[in-house]
């Protein structure tokens, strides 16, 4: 009996022991760092961000494209507390990534009390874009249309858990659009060519214009700085595509030249008079090689330049539209 006393005894005191730690254990989960993502200026429909051939377009990405599965972006983040700055994570940066329906990391992070925190981050995931001099306070990146075709995006961040609303909350990634995006539209014009002209066109490509830029990303989180900067240009046949579409006269019969979302990625930069051109070819006419000058502007990014060429017996004429990428978001938490 004595033996069996003892036995219970300790059981209870065992559990006891394990039940006070339960309050810690609940304080600790609700203190870890987690994320949310949000596209401020996303685009109009599209689904993925995937790579696809520079010949067949781009592809724009929205938030159900941002998680796909094995999507990922690359954040950095330091905390400030009593004048000293820190590394919030061991490795820097870390690469975040949607998993089985959750973004995920692989340091498990706990807030520290009245510390300051900063987050800044790039999408996709693309290590060879990164220079080795960014951190939490400035990006630097290369963008190289040779070598890439995704939907670049950077995000900023700031959180003081102790006093900020959003407390010990995810913290939400606000991705902007770092791009310019192109269209082009072709048509005939209906004031001199007679209903029912058609015509296919079978290449199309652009030339004069910036092949490689750099990205500096600094600023708060209510002044986004996206600094772009020539690195080299040529006069290379660039964002080839060759195929067939039909087009016709008026609006309701034109035809958008590249595929996917039918558009390319641009770096953002200014354009000058009678220098950038659109070389397009039709399959009818002596003459099939048509030249249009893209007019003077600047090209800014997370915007969408809608290139409309009207084909007019021996003259082009070209007209842009300029759209804001639309706002969408995602309360996807990422888990830790």
């Amino acid at each position: 009996m004595t033996r069996k006393f003892w036995y219970i005894l300790v059981g209870g005191i065992l559990f006891a022991i394990g039940c006070s730690k339960s309050p810690e254990q609940s304080e600790e989960t609700i203190r870890e760092l987690n994320f949310s993502s949000q596209i401020t200026d996303s685009a109009d429909s599209a689904t993925t961000n995937a790579p696809e051939s520079r010949g067949t377009g781009g592809t724009l990405v929205t938030n159900g494209g941002l998680k796909n599965e094995g999507n990922a972006f690359v954040v950095y983040s330091t905390y400030s507390l009593g004048g000293l700055s820190s590394q919030t994570f061991d490795n820097q940066p870390q690469t975040v990534t949607y998993t089985s329906g959750a973004w995920t990391y692989s340091e498990k992070k706990i807030w520290v009390n009245s510390a300051k925190y900063k987050f800044r981050a790039y999408y996709p995931a693309v290590a060879e874009i990164l220079s080795s001099s960014s951190n939490p306070d400035l990006l630097t990146l290369e963008y190289n249309i040779a070598r890439d075709n995704f939907d670049l995006m950077v995000a900023y961040a700031e959180r003081q858990p102790s006093v900020d609303p959003e407390g010990y909350g995810v913290v939400t990634m606000p991705f902007k659009h770092a791009l310019s995006a192109l269209r082009f539209e072709i048509k005939y014009d209906p004031l001199s060519i007679a209903p029912g002209t058609t015509d296919k066109i079978t290449k199309a490509y652009l030339q004069n214009l910036c092949v490689v830029g750099l990205l500096t990303f600094n600023g708060s989180p209510s002044n986004y700085q996206m600094n772009w900067s020539k690195s080299y240009s040529d006069a290379e046949q660039r964002y080839l595509w060759e195929g067939s579409k039909i087009f016709g006269v008026g609006d309701a019969n034109k035809i958008s030249v590249y595929d996917n979302d039918n558009i390319v990625f641009a770096i953002p930069q200014e354009i000058t008079a009678k220098s950038t051109a659109f070389h397009f070819f039709t399959e009818s006419g002596l003459d099939n090689h048509h030249i249009a000058y893209i007019p003077a502007i600047t090209w800014e990014p997370g915007k969408v330049y809608t290139y409309t060429i009207t084909l007019s017996g021996s003259s082009i004429s070209v007209a842009v539209s300029i759209k804001e990428w639309q706002n969408i978001s995602s309360n996807v938490d990422i888990q830790v």
